[in-house]
């Protein structure tokens, strides 16, 4: 994708945009947006997704909740649901006010109706790196923090960046790189030359697994297997983002980071 609808007046915008859903744990997802937003001199942009499904669900006369704590079921409350949102808006933006001044970055918060991924396609410009997930970004103590960065490579001249940025999150959370090398159809051969160079300028530290894959969905099983939380890619091809996003994003505490 070469142009987005978040582009405004003919230019494209270069922030680190991390859409989040109203359930989503922000905490993680901020941590590792902000870390792309300093390491590349971006700023770091938060949409907060209100899922548009909730939205007409709440409006139904039969719809109800279930409290997590007391397991109490109750009528799903608009008017509630909206003060809930507002609250979400208000946290979030007090972090986003620690994160600006203690990392130095600018920051910024929008909140929308729609569905996540669309949504944070929408608003991102066309230089935008999207951070967009359903859950923390594996920023935990659990299995999940010491798994590889997981990123799909297909040809230098698209996925170069995708590649040096989960190269820089890897070793900033100190983790190995599995790589998912598109290994189909004419040019394979020079394709593998190409990550093979690119690789070789990474840090000798970095701990790193190459597996050849022929599709987004083999590609997947093999992050599933690894139990990365964290899958990059480019969105330059609408076909692997459309792939990724239907097949990954619906897993809980799961983030795709998506490059220009």
């Amino acid at each position: 994708m070469t142009d987005a609808a978040g582009d405004r007046d003919g230019y494209a915008r270069r922030r680190v945009l991390v859409a989040l859903g109203t359930m989503a744990a922000e905490a993680g997802m901020l941590d590792l947006g902000a870390h792309l937003a300093v390491s590349r001199g971006l700023a770091l942009a938060a949409l907060l997704v209100e899922d548009v499904r909730l939205v007409q669900l709440a409006e139904l006369p039969f719809a109800a909740e279930v409290d997590r704590v007391s397991a109490v079921r109750r009528p799903l409350d608009p008017i509630r649901r909206a003060r809930q949102l507002r609250a979400r808006e208000r946290l979030l933006g007090t972090s986003l006010k620690r994160i600006s001044e203690l990392r130095r970055v600018a920051t910024s918060l929008s909140v929308v109706h729609g569905e996540l991924w669309r949504s944070a396609l929408t608003a991102a410009g066309s230089g935008d790196l999207i951070v967009v997930g359903r859950g923390p970004s594996g920023y935990t103590g659990d299995r999940r923090a010491r798994a590889p960065v997981a990123v799909w490579f297909d040809s230098a001249g698209s996925d170069a960046e995708a590649l040096s940025l989960a190269i820089d999150i890897a070793l900033a959370r100190g983790v190995a790189l599995l790589v998912m090398a598109a290994n189909a159809g004419v040019g394979a051969g020079t394709r593998r030359g190409e990550l093979e160079l690119l690789l070789a300028g990474a840090p000798a530290t970095l701990r790193r697994t190459v597996r050849t894959t022929t599709d987004v969905a083999s590609a997947l099983d093999a992050v599933r297997h690894a139990g990365s939380a964290i899958v990059v890619a480019s969105r330059r091809s609408r076909v692997v983002a459309e792939e990724f996003s239907r097949l990954y994003l619906g897993r809980p505490e799961r983030v795709l980071v998506m490059t220009p």
